[in-house]
């Protein structure tokens, strides 16, 4: 008994309230500097933040049964504490079961998805389905084992950071790897305070204009001498709205039936690529003969629970909707884009302009072309200086690669903790052991004895029992303003279980409640090339309805202490 009376006291009580309210003080504070989600990770979401709840809860429950035997005089202190212990116990249930998270929906888009705190990595195994780990959970100092079907091969994850960085570097390729022309080149100006180095190559996975460089008016370019043939090379490029997840599908003469986008459950089928695209009929035909350069692709995308949708989109022609039906027939929130190397002979020759061409043999030489003539071509000479006659800027030619390949050079730099990466640990079956970081948007490939393996980090999402769509945005400004007063959304929600359509505006402060899940209109987007869009805080919090009633017998207790109370000491 003297234990709870020490758990229970009234200095206990002083003590466990004045350490709540300076961590609440002092994470607010924090929050204004460093955002929410540090908070949330550093304060609210911690072990030792639920230990101080609980052990508040625990000082209420050993001063309530301090005063058994309970009297009538006491029965406003015990109502009170009850409340209390009700209103704790349905906020730790809330912090342990609830879930909360945020979906972006433009115009025209349905989603059964949302995303929430916290990173994803994703492991994708040949004919079995993916698998995820949580970060959150597994942000540990010793080695977390990952299970493979290759039994011989071990894989871990070795350590989660926030201050590496990947910095993209070219190396020359092996004798039997495709040729890829590049050159790493640096520009300088005194006049116009330039001082830059970059490179130019033929074929960049991650950047589709890689070939040239427009500085100002001018032109630097990279181009080879082997002759063109009928077929132009072109690359299609996909990207999530709302996640950022790119996907990119290179174009060869011959297509497969079937191309599966990495790392995501959709795959392209009916894929038909058009160089010379023509209309004939209200339909696209290739036409070499009228047309000398028009790329075009069509498509089908689909994903594993059969839904679809159609994309037609032109190169020359980036403007037009690539979404057979527009916007409001989209069912994957995808951006579209198709990137053709124009050839030669149909480029630009106005303009300023530096071009630097590498022979089949692999021998480089440069022509630099001003408004009014040309220059002969020249042998190139790695670090020799090469004047352009456009003001004081020259270019010095450091390195040039004939079969060009990226590496991804890991370095150390400051701690984000926007910036997570994920060192892995492989060790083959001949117990050689390799590194591998995967970054967000970057993932990696590991070779098994069963097959690749392809890791990548994603956003955390959780699938919903529901749908939604949005049908339209409102955005009500302050008269005079563009300041915004209010701003709505007309939603579509189905439930496929219930067969249930619901059709409701959400609004600021009027969100929509079903099953348990509250939405909130948190936030919108207006962008003059993607469109409207609202962004929705979804919730589930199992312990609403404990917290509802502690604050009902909270108030039941208060009004028993200060109005019921008297009456009860006089009768003892």
């Amino acid at each position: 008994m003297k234990i709870i009376r020490i758990i229970g006291s009234l200095p206990a009580a002083i003590f466990l309230i004045t350490v709540l309210m300076l961590t609440l003080t002092v994470s607010t504070i924090t929050e204004s500097f460093h955002g929410t989600p540090f908070v949330q990770s550093h304060f609210y979401n911690t072990r030792w933040f639920d230990t101080l709840l609980a052990l508040f809860g625990l000082n209420i429950f050993c001063s309530t049964l301090t005063r058994w035997p309970f009297q009538k005089k006491h029965i406003g202190f015990v109502i009170t504490h009850i409340g209390i212990l009700l209103f704790l116990s349905g906020s730790l249930v809330s912090r342990a079961w609830g879930v909360e998270g945020q979906m972006t929906l433009f115009e025209g888009q349905k989603k059964s998805w949302m995303l929430r705190e916290g990173l994803l990595l994703q492991f994708w195994e040949k004919d079995k389905p993916p698998r995820s780990i949580s970060l959150k959970k597994n942000m540990m100092k010793n080695p977390f084992r990952v299970p493979l079907s290759d039994e011989g091969t071990k894989l871990f994850i070795s350590q989660v950071r926030q201050d590496i960085q990947s910095k993209k570097t070219w190396v020359e390729g092996g004798a039997n790897e495709a040729p890829n022309r590049a050159i790493e080149l640096s520009l300088s100006s005194d006049i116009a305070g330039l001082k830059e180095r970059f490179r130019l190559a033929q074929k960049d996975p991650d950047d589709p204009h890689s070939f040239f460089k427009d500085i100002g008016p001018a032109h630097v370019e990279l181009r080879t001498t082997s002759a063109s043939n009928a077929f132009i090379p072109s690359t299609l490029f996909l990207a999530e709205k709302t996640s950022g997840k790119k996907f990119v599908v290179e174009i060869t003469e011959k297509m497969p039936a079937e191309i599966p986008l990495e790392n995501s459950r959709l795959k392209i089928t009916a894929l038909r690529y058009y160089p010379n695209a023509h209309i004939e009929n209200r339909k696209i035909v290739n036409s070499p003969e009228s047309v000398a350069f028009n790329p075009a692709v069509e498509f089908e995308l689909r994903d594993d629970k059969g839904r679809s949708e159609t994309h037609t989109k032109f190169f020359l022609f980036p403007q037009f909707e690539s979404l057979k039906g527009g916007p409001a027939s989209s069912v994957f929130g995808l951006d579209v884009s198709l990137n053709s190397k124009v050839p030669e002979n149909l480029r630009e020759t106005n303009s300023p302009g530096l071009f630097f061409f590498c022979s089949p043999e692999g021998q480089w030489s440069y022509q630099i072309r001003s408004s009014k003539k040309s220059s002969g071509m020249t042998p190139l000479k790695l670090g020799e200086k090469i004047p352009t006659g456009w003001m004081d800027i020259a270019f010095v030619a450091h390195e040039t690669f004939l079969r060009a390949k990226t590496v991804m050079k890991i370095e150390k730099g400051s701690k984000d903790p926007e910036n997570v990466s994920v060192e892995l640990t492989q060790i083959h079956r001949d117990g050689k052991e390799e590194k591998h970081w995967v970054f967000i948007d970057k993932p990696v490939t590991l070779d098994t004895a069963k097959g690749p393996v392809k890791i990548s980090l994603e956003p955390a999402s959780v699938p919903l029992s529901f749908s939604l769509a949005l049908k339209d945005f409102r955005k009500i400004d302050y008269p005079g303003t563009q300041n915004p007063s209010s701003y709505e959304s007309d939603i579509v929600m189905h439930d496929d279980a219930e067969n249930l359509t619901i059709e409701k505006t959400i609004k600021m402060n009027k969100p929509l409640d079903y099953k348990g899940w509250r939405i909130f209109q948190a936030s919108y987007i207006q962008d003059p090339e993607s469109g409207e869009a609202s962004v929705f805080s979804i919730a589930k919090n199992p312990g609403i309805p404990l917290i509802y009633l502690g604050a009902a017998t909270i108030l039941l207790g208060v009004i028993f202490l200060f109005y019921f109370h008297p009456f009860f000491s006089r009768e003892e």
